[in-house]
């Protein structure tokens, strides 16, 4: 649970301060650091090719515990060569069956969403919120790209008790495409995550997250460092506000995830950090090997939450119309 919330707060300093670079003259003749003129804030979330055998391990400030991901198989869907990566952390295992072509693309989108971020922080949220800061979970973009990530996750396997069971979702992207294209629901939508800000009037909050973005300083240079024993090249992003920062690092010479280092101090003075313990080409463990004893179908428990949260939208206007 630390390992995500601190992975959670890294990723949330990274693309909520603004990004302030600095002026070449400042930079010094041996610098590093990459100059707006040379796209200094650039983001690249596309990982290498995957392959069987590849693993990276993380983990949380000195707590022994990690968390490892793994290519352990490749299974084909549809005629689409597929890699099952799986998840382990004290000794539980959770397999996931990626399209890596599908996956690929929906990380060249959160790619270029990011560095249009970073380039202008301000004119990113009035460009994609002008409205209220909800606006922008919805947008066409925004929308697709959630619909080519969620497309990438064919199956997800795990053993309970012994026994195999794999869940597929390949059926998943069609039960949502019709209600994310229904603007009825989507105003729903964003009224209730509205109604959700602690009572907050949004009224005003794009302005006000523009505002706050302006107080933080961004850097961003291409550098090396010294990662699980071994010096990567990589793009290091740092963040510093008045009441936190963070640094995160991004190597493309890494399996898997480019995600190398990360560490955040939040407005209690905290301090978390995520590294790699570990990596490699090989040597990957299958721990949930053979054919699972059932399968089951997830688009059918989706439509049914759908169809729940329509009910729902629909008697809410009634409630307060009968409320009046």
């Amino acid at each position: 649970m630390r390992f995500l919330l601190t992975l959670s707060l890294a990723a949330m300093l990274v693309f909520l301060p603004g990004c302030s670079e600095k002026p070449a003259d400042d930079q010094g003749a041996g610098s590093t650091a990459v100059t707006p003129d040379q796209n200094a804030c650039v983001i690249d979330f596309q990982p290498r090719d995957l392959a069987v055998g590849q693993w990276i391990s993380y983990g949380v400030d000195q707590d022994p515990a990690e968390v490892t991901f793994s290519v352990v198989a490749r299974e084909a869907v549809a005629g689409t060569d597929c890699f099952w990566i799986q998840i382990e952390a004290g000794g539980n295992a959770l397999q996931i069956l990626i399209d890596p072509v599908l996956l690929g693309e929906a990380m060249d989108k959160a790619s270029e969403a990011a560095n249009e971020f970073l380039a202008d922080p301000e004119a990113f949220v009035q460009t994609n919120a002008p409205g209220t800061p909800q606006q922008f979970l919805t947008t066409e973009d925004n929308l697709q790209n959630f619909m080519t990530f969620v497309s990438a996750v064919k199956m997800v396997k795990m053993s309970e008790n012994g026994t195999i069971m794999a869940y597929d979702l390949t059926n998943v992207p069609a039960t949502l495409q019709p209600v994310l294209q229904d603007p009825d629901f989507l105003a729903q939508l964003q009224a209730g995550f509205t109604v959700n800000m602690q009572g907050a009037d949004a009224a005003g909050m794009t302005d006000s997250l523009a505002r706050k973005l302006s107080e933080y300083e961004f850097d961003a240079e291409n550098t090396t460092m010294n990662i699980a024993g071994a010096t990567l090249e990589g793009s290091s992003f740092t963040i510093t506000g008045t009441d936190r920062n963070a640094e995160v690092f991004f190597s493309s010479e890494l399996p898997i995830f480019p995600l190398a280092f990360a560490t955040a101090t939040d407005s209690t003075g905290k301090t978390h950090s995520i590294s790699v313990r570990g990596y490699g080409d090989e040597g990957a463990e299958n721990l949930i090997p053979g054919a699972p004893a059932q399968t089951v179908d997830i688009a059918p428990m989706i439509q049914m939450v759908i169809t729940q949260m329509q009910s729902q939208m629909q008697q809410a206007p009634a409630r307060g119309a009968g409320g009046q």
